[in-house]
């Protein structure tokens, strides 16, 4: 017969398991989301910069797809850049939020004492969120 204990032991390992890869996806995906919002931000500021001038340019040429221009208002494409990069700027605070959610989660089951005394390392994944003295 097997053991209650070890039964529920192997239970909350695999649940943490689960949990260990949510936070690694998202530490991964924010990571995107971060890179995709600076090359937004440099077009922006690149945009920015040729309104700016009063003899600059006054359209932009927009790209829709690999094989297709079209040429806006360069207003309209600084605009649009700057609408891109709030919506990355949200999509990054809520993966971060479920981030922090999922990190305490990981933390309620008491995994930093639990897991290290069998010598499971968690500061390098969890060093941001570890508060001293816990």
């Amino acid at each position: 017969m097997s053991d209650p204990a070890s039964s529920d032991q192997a239970s909350k390992l695999k649940q943490l398991e689960i949990i260990e890869h949510e936070i690694l996806a998202a530490r991964q995906r924010i990571l995107e989301l971060d890179e995709n919002r600076q090359y937004l931000r440099q077009a922006w500021v690149a945009a920015k910069t040729a309104n700016a001038d009063p003899e600059g340019q006054k359209k932009t040429w927009f790209v829709l797809s690999p094989k297709m221009f079209i040429q806006f208002p360069t207003s309209t494409i600084e605009d649009m850049m700057k609408e891109k990069v709030d919506e990355t700027e949200k999509a990054a605070e809520e993966v971060q939020d479920k981030l922090e959610k999922d990190i305490a989660e990981f933390q309620k089951h008491g995994v930093k004492n639990d897991l290290m005394e069998e010598g499971v390392e968690l500061d390098p994944l969890m060093a941001p969120f570890l508060v001293e003295g816990e």
